[in-house]
């Protein structure tokens, strides 16, 4: 399971790049709407705008940006290995060879397509990469 972690690792790295970009883009973003939220808490006061508030981050109620940031890009960055781990487990579980492994990806960003086979056995793994406005960036492997 070792090589087949590490070929998707490089693989992937573009894929992870384009998405730690993604989640810096939506963070730099969110941080402008969480800094709204702290300026309504103390001009509007209302249950409503506490409760909203005491659900802020502390980095955020202390106003470090820097920091609110680098350990939320920490976490996607963790995030994206475990997620790699379990696409290998999956491919394992779809009965590829591990030790045998063809891996070819195409990017078209920012989503992902990776043919693989052993020989044996072709699957097709795609990823969907979505966010928005409220959602961060994240993705889930699709397989066939």
């Amino acid at each position: 399971m070792k090589n087949l972690v590490q070929q998707l690792n490089t693989e992937l790295s573009e894929f992870k790049k384009q998405y730690l970009v993604l989640t810096e883009n939506f963070l730099l973003t969110d941080w402008v709407r969480m800094q709204k939220i702290i300026d309504d808490y103390y001009s509007n006061w209302t249950n409503e705008t506490s409760k909203i508030y005491h659900a802020l981050p502390s980095s955020v109620k202390r106003n470090e940006q820097v920091k609110f940031i680098e350990n939320q890009m920490a976490k996607a960055d963790k995030s994206f290995d475990d997620n790699v781990l379990k696409l290998a487990a999956r491919l394992i579980k779809k009965g590829i060879n591990p030790e045998n492994i063809n891996i070819k990806a195409t990017v078209a960003m920012p989503n992902i397509e990776c043919v693989i086979n052993d020989g044996n056995k072709y699957l097709t793994a795609y990823t969907i990469i979505a966010g928005g406005n409220i959602q961060r960036p994240h993705y889930r492997y699709l397989i066939k």
